[in-house]
């Protein structure tokens, strides 16, 4: 994965999720993956993500450039355990922010 695919995938999440932590997981970040390895994404979002916005999410990447399948994941829909398994070796791709008010 190049920084340009980091990019394109950080954008699409950010156009329908502006105050989401953008999380990589998996193979990826703990460096032991292959060159068809999935991308493992977990989004930390104040709420529920709606599955709506997920499917937009989810086609946006399909649609883009980015040459590898691409899982995205809303820790708000996981169990505690399973939250800390996959975030084990996290890395944090874009900080949650807070809306201006």
């Amino acid at each position: 994965m190049i920084e340009q695919d980091k990019e394109e995938l950080i954008k699409i999440i950010s156009s329908h999720l502006p105050e989401a932590k953008i999380i990589l997981f998996g193979f990826r970040a703990r460096q032991d993956n292959t060159p068809e390895s999935d991308i493992d994404i977990a989004l930390d979002n104040k709420n529920q993500i709606d599955h709506y916005i997920l499917s937009c999410i989810a086609e946006d990447i399909d649609e883009s450039n980015v040459p590898f399948t691409v899982d995205v994941v809303d820790l708000n829909n996981v169990s505690e355990d399973l939250k800390k398994q996959m975030l084990k070796n996290e890395i944090v791709w874009k900080k949650r922010s807070t809306p201006h008010t």
